[in-house]
Formats: C-alpha cells, structure tokens, sequence
C-alpha cells in the first residue's frame, strides 16, 4: 500500500512517520501472534517511494507580499493557507516559493469527478493575472 503524508511541519511530519512506523510493526508482531505461521510470518516493509518535503514561506516575505499585491490590483483578496505542492521541494531548501489557484470556480480537486470552469473569459483574466504575478516577481 501507499501511504502520503504532508505537513508543512518538519517536525510534525518526523512524528507522524515514525508514528505510522512503530503502527505498522506492532501491527505485523500481533498478527503474527494471533495468526498461524506455518506458512511464514506476516511481514512488512516501510520504504519511501516519494518525498514532499515540510516547508512554508511566510506571509511577510517579499514574494508573498508581491504577488498579493498583483491579486489585489486586480481587486481580488489573497486567502492563504497550507497545502502540500510541488512548491514544498523549493521551501524546504529555504527558497521562498507560493502556489496559487487557477481562479475562477472549481471543486472535488483530485476526485474522479473534479470540475473547473472554463468559460473563456475566467480563463482569460487568470492567465493575465498569472502574467502579471510573473513579472511583478521578476522585475
């Protein structure tokens, strides 16, 4: 099975994975306790197959300040919050990093059913928006 886990914390990430570690092994020791082993042992192995480093950039860094200040130009209002992205590889080597949304209505992210709007106007103002947060950031 595959197991995710995120945090935007280092430290609580270190605890839930050893957390989960010492669940799985108690879990293989008690089955085996319970259960035949003519046939062999339940065993398990917990290996790591993929990282999403803990990582954030603070709501006062330049970065963050810049592209809310794109966001407002546009008379949006910036919601922030934690998620686990790509952004987290950047953030957990101390470079400042941010995801934003497509704008525009969406929902069930991720689901077998997830939907966006794409009328061509919404989509229009997102990449002017997107622009325009790229190059307040590289200027």
């Amino acid at each position: 099975m595959d197991v995710d886990m995120r945090s935007e914390s280092c430290d609580e990430l270190s605890a839930l994975d050893a957390a989960f570690r010492r669940t799985v092994q108690t879990a293989v020791e008690e089955e085996n306790q319970v259960r035949s082993t003519r046939e062999g042992q339940v065993s398990a192995e917990a290996r790591v197959i993929g990282e999403r480093p803990c990582g954030e950039t603070a709501q006062d860094a330049p970065l963050t300040r810049t592209v809310a200040g794109v966001l407002q130009g546009f008379g949006l209002t910036p919601r922030y919050g934690f998620s686990s992205t790509d952004g987290n590889i950047p953030m957990s080597m101390g470079i400042p990093a941010l995801t934003i949304g497509r704008g525009g209505p969406s929902g069930r992210s991720h689901a077998p059913d997830e939907w966006t709007d794409v009328e061509p106007e919404g989509v229009i103002r997102s990449i002017e928006i997107a622009l325009a947060i790229i190059l307040a950031v590289a200027s």
